[in-house]
């Protein structure tokens, strides 16, 4: 968060200048909207484009052939990207545009390997037209209008052999974990800042280099999914070598797509820096993300619950889904999933934000009690510990791990006669340390837990 106040400033007057409209497909039909229309048309090819509800993903998309044509009409159109795959076996074929300045993401390799072409200029119309061969798989288009044309002229994008290695540019390697910050830029405009980087020095009390630091309009609290463009981007080799966008004419996109449920996400994407170096990077990360102005950690719940069969519901007895512990707002979705029935045992951690009965079960003599959990303090009743058994009664605020089998009962999320344990009493003491670093919200303070210690958000050791 230490670029947030000399970000906002410059994001809100990008905003200003321009506006985004984002289309996706839900037929092959024409589309308008925000005054801008979107047409794909089988222009001189032989075969026209055929719509798919499902073909990569779970998400609408069109398959498009040699010569097919994407046309966008509107008012000052500035900058146009495009999301494409390759298709199966078929070549990717070359795209070109009619005006403007079209750079490319590079070549995709596989039906799930995204990539995003860039257009820039000044046009009411600009027509794209797939080439002589091959076949690519289109998305999303997201156009821009307003703000400042790019200058006539100007040199020729350079389009590398190797996409990955864009000539006089780099490839950002080494990136591990990303924190997420969602905060109100201002009059109901929202963005997300994502801070990547390799590690965190807990001796030190800093980020482990190399780090990236990326601005984008955000298009929900808690689904971050997608591709954008940016709004400011920076480089940190070290803390004396570094490069960032123009802040005034920031370039640049990023795709973003979870892997997994347990917050393991891909970020993809290259930006421009006022280098005029391209630097690009690719990495699988994993992402912790709050909401800057409660201090509130937010639990993503993606659209995408199992990328690799859109089909299936997202279960405890599928392959993708991880092993370990689950969210409140995971279970619900798991148990949530048309047909669900639950026939393993999981675990759901969360804080306890109800209390309900105890007793003393008649069987085995073990006390049992009825709470409802949460993913933060005050979440409400996102999951339900039906007659759990518990090693002594539990208290609001409590941090706990409830085990068994999950069902959705009438609507109501919950595991029946679990075995319950305490992760963290109310407050810091009793909290069981992990190996690796643990974020989480106490009582409304970010703490960070590592190797045995407790630090705040400022690397600060909490007694």
């Amino acid at each position: 968060m230490k670029k947030i106040a000399t970000l906002f400033a410059a994001l809100l007057m990008v905003w200003n200048m321009s506006a985004s409209t984002t289309f996706t497909f839900s037929s092959s039909d024409a589309q308008t909207k925000d005054g801008i229309t979107l047409t794909i048309d089988k222009g001189a090819g032989t075969s026209a484009p055929k719509y798919h509800n499902v073909y990569n993903t779970d998400t609408y998309e069109m398959r498009l052939y040699a010569n097919n044509t994407i046309t966008v009409s509107g008012s000052n159109i500035t900058n146009i990207q495009i999301t494409f795959s390759k298709q199966g076996s078929k070549d990717y074929a070359d795209l070109s545009a009619d005006c403007g300045t079209l750079t490319s993401g590079g070549k995709s390799t596989s039906n799930d390997d995204q990539k995003v072409d860039t257009w820039t200029g000044n046009a009411s119309q600009v027509v794209f037209t797939i080439g002589p061969s091959g076949q690519r798989i289109i998305y999303s288009v997201v156009v821009t209008t307003g703000g400042e044309a790019p200058e006539p002229g100007g040199d020729d994008p350079i389009v590398p052999d190797n996409p990955s290695q864009p000539q006089g540019g780099e490839q950002i390697n080494g990136l591990a974990y990303a924190d997420g910050y969602y905060y109100e830029v201002g009059d109901g405009i929202y963005a997300w800042d994502f801070d990547l980087y390799k590690d965190y020095d807990y001796d030190a009390y800093a980020y482990v280099y190399p780090e990236v630091y990326l601005q984008v309009l955000a298009n929900s609290e808690t689904a971050i999914n997608g591709t954008y463009q940016l709004y400011y981007a920076g480089y940190w080799k070290s803390a004396k070598d570094s490069v960032e966008t123009d802040y005034d004419n920031p370039v640049g996109t990023v795709t973003i797509k979870n892997m997994d449920n347990e917050g393991l996400y891909s970020f993809q994407g290259s930006f421009q820096g006022m280098d005029s170096k391209t630097y690009t990077f690719n990495s699988q990360v994993d992402v912790w993300v709050m909401n800057y102005d409660t201090g509130l950690e937010i639990t993503l719940n993606e659209t995408v619950s199992n990328p690799d069969t859109p089909d299936t519901p997202d279960t405890p007895t599928t392959p993708d889904t991880p092993a370990g512990v689950l969210t409140c707002a995971q279970a619900a979705s798991i148990a949530a999933a048309s047909g669900y029935k639950g026939t393993e045992n999981v675990t759901v951690m969360g804080y306890v934000t109800e209390l309900g009965k105890d007793k003393v079960d008649s069987k085995t003599q073990r006390t049992k009690q009825c709470f409802y959990m949460a993913d933060t303090a005050n979440g409400g009743k996102q999951f339900y510990a039906f007659w759990a058994f518990v090693p002594q009664l539990f208290e609001v605020g409590d941090i706990v791990k409830v085990t068994g089998k999950l069902q959705n009962y009438q609507g109501t999320i919950e595991i029946a006669d679990g075995e319950a344990e305490k992760v963290a009493a109310t407050g810091l003491e009793e909290m069981k340390m992990a190996t690796s670093p643990v974020k989480t919200i106490i009582n409304g303070q970010l703490v960070i837990y590592h190797n045995g210690k407790v630090y705040n958000a400022q690397g600060s050791v909490l007694k």
